[in-house]
């Protein structure tokens, strides 16, 4: 007797396939209205072997998909017999092979069979089109777009806690610190995901954590070339009683808070300061705030500037004020790669976790190259499927896909300027790096305004800039200008905009930035300098400070190069020139 079918079919697949069963073949024979039965759907309590033999015979097909895992698999064997018994038995052929991995050798009794191939992603449209008209359903429609759920270049921050994983454990080690220390210190390399892990993990825990009441915390977050801890270096040398008063008023704006939270995000860019003076200015302001028994201090530093540190004020600082954050890798790593997706119902195949995870481990600072990796493979989806193939493709002349990732993307953001805004991204690139002296190059927090120069197009030189930040190369942030006095409750801080490389990663990894800098390095170093003269000259009013002979003779030089127009420079600058020629001029006509 024939039982009636009630699904359309019967899909048997090893654990090895699950992801692409789940990501890819179900949402699409779903979205075509085939009704699916899985051994996940099978009857609690009920023997195994029964429920397989239920699901072949109220199905009006089986789907064995084969897998490496398949062939060796005692269960797979099982539903094959079953399913190809049930034929023989109603005089049908119910059982459709699909071959998931094409350098299998099928066994012989199914080598017998029509077969669906699914070796390359390329085919599998067409074999769900196949599939689909064989069960006398429609094609599948285009899958609805998902937002991505990985940053890319760009560090995590607070709205981002929910998607991010694999450093659960250090999240609660710096909570645990901050509960007895009111100083904690964290170090690692560059790509080491120190910001983030701040932003997207530290904050949020504290907010919801149960050790602190709510609203304990005043959090503020700055960068050491942000203006904001003027408030307390107003007075010097700093007086920790004035420092009291600046965390006392920022608490009084907060009447449920307890504790002001400091955070001193990428100290290292304090280091790279030529003004020793106010190296030492912040140091002592520093130094302040860590006697200050409602302030506690988060300091994020990059590793290769520990001896800086040392050599520093703020040292000795003990190891349990310290916490030294490895590269993510391991189970970390693996979770970071694998959880954001799987929230969004995502699958990535397994082989690609662990084709990442290897590539990672040959690259130093891998965490943004990985999570840029994956947001062009987002894009690559294939329904709700992340293919090893796709990362494949990214590859070229001996890169790995993680590799080229970034350069992808950076250059491909590139390639949509014309001639003309191409120009001026390579100068804003330029002036956004901090040129190393014996070490790597660092990135160099600077002001919006400091970027533009004297002949720019301002439309053109916004659109220039919006077009780099939409597409994640480089940051913008809001800095509140403080004049040196506490904030009062209801007073509005003037704003004052900066810009950033949206990671250290592109310093090392994409190759037009590094050409860039190789190539004008000397110029943009000579630029620097003389700005600094211009400016030097304007804070003493314009009425000394001009060039001499020989500063006049190299600033000319400079001038008349085509890498000044590359790069350009201020009005002040010029009028720095023309008024040290003017002098010079004056001075030999009285000297005649």
């Amino acid at each position: 007797m024939t039982t009636v079918a009630t699904s359309d079919i019967f899909i048997s697949y090893a654990d090895d396939a699950q992801a692409w069963v789940e990501g890819y073949l179900l949402e699409a024979l779903r979205g075509a209205g085939v009704s699916c039965r899985l051994e996940a759907a099978f009857a609690l309590g009920v023997p195994r072997l029964l429920e397989f033999g239920r699901a072949v015979r109220e199905s009006q097909r089986t789907l064995l998909v084969i897998s490496p895992r398949y062939l060796i698999d005692d269960t797979s064997r099982f539903v094959e017999l079953l399913a190809m018994t049930y034929g023989i038995e109603t005089n049908s052929w119910p059982v459709i092979p699909l071959l998931l991995d094409d350098t299998l050798a099928l066994p012989a009794h199914l080598a017998l069979l029509t077969r669906l191939d699914a070796g390359d992603p390329e085919q599998w449209p067409g074999m769900v089109a196949r599939l689909c008209a064989e069960l006398r359903r429609p094609r599948p429609p285009e899958p609805t777009p998902l937002d991505c759920p990985y940053p890319g270049l760009v560090a995590f921050g607070a709205h981002d806690a929910g998607r991010f994983h694999g450093r659960e454990a250090e999240v609660l080690a710096m909570v645990d610190y901050l509960r007895s220390q009111r100083l904690l210190l964290v170090v690692g390399p560059s790509g080491s995901g120190k910001s983030s892990l701040i932003s997207a993990g530290l904050l949020p825990a504290l907010q919801s954590s149960t050790h602190f009441g709510r609203n304990t915390w005043v959090m503020r977050r700055l960068r050491p070339s942000d203006p904001t801890l003027r408030a307390f270096t107003a007075r010097q040398p700093p007086n920790p009683a004035h420092a009291a008063t600046v965390v006392r008023t920022l608490l009084e704006q907060h009447p449920h808070a307890r504790q002001v939270l400091l955070v001193i995000d990428q100290l290292e860019e304090l280091f790279t300061q030529v003004d020793r003076a106010a190296q030492r200015r912040y140091m002592a302001a520093l130094q302040v705030l860590r006697s200050v028994e409602q302030c506690s201090l988060l300091i994020a530093m990059r590793a290769d500037f520990y001896p800086d540190l040392m050599d520093s004020p703020l040292w000795p600082i003990p190891p349990s004020q310290r916490l030294e954050l490895a590269p993510i890798k391991g189970e970390g790593l693996e979770r970071a790669i694998r959880l954001p997706a799987e929230r969004c119902g995502v699958h990535i195949e397994p082989r690609l976790i662990e084709r990442l995870m290897a590539d990672a481990a040959d690259e130093p600072g891998a965490l943004p190259l990985v999570q840029e990796a994956l947001v062009l493979l987002w894009a690559r989806m294939r329904r709700r499927y992340i293919a090893l193939a796709d990362y494949e493709r990214l590859g070229s002349g001996g890169r790995t896909g993680l590799a080229a990732a970034m350069s992808i993307r950076a250059d491909a953001t590139l390639d949509a300027l014309t001639p003309e805004q191409q120009t001026i991204a390579c100068r804003i690139f330029l002036r956004l790096v901090q040129f190393g002296e014996g070490r790597a190059n660092t990135r160099r927090h600077t002001p919006r305004a400091d970027l533009r120069t004297v002949n720019d197009d301002p439309q053109l030189f916004d659109q220039t800039l919006q077009h780099l930040v939409d597409h994640r190369l480089l940051t913008l942030n809001s800095v509140a200008l403080s004049n040196g006095a506490p904030s009062q409750r209801n007073a509005i801080a003037p704003i004052a905009i900066y810009v950033d490389i949206a990671h250290e990663a592109l310093l090392t990894g994409w190759p037009t930035l590094r050409r860039w800098t190789e190539d004008r390095r000397d110029d943009e170093q000579t630029r620097r300098r003389l700005e600094a003269q211009a400016s030097e000259w304007r804070r003493h009013g314009e009425r000394g400070g001009l060039l001499d002979a020989m500063e006049l003779a190299e600033a000319e030089r400079w001038l008349d190069k085509p890498a000044a127009a590359e790069l350009g420079c201020s009005e002040h600058l010029l009028r720095l020139v023309a008024a040290s020629r003017a002098e010079i001029e004056r001075e030999a006509d009285d000297a005649a």
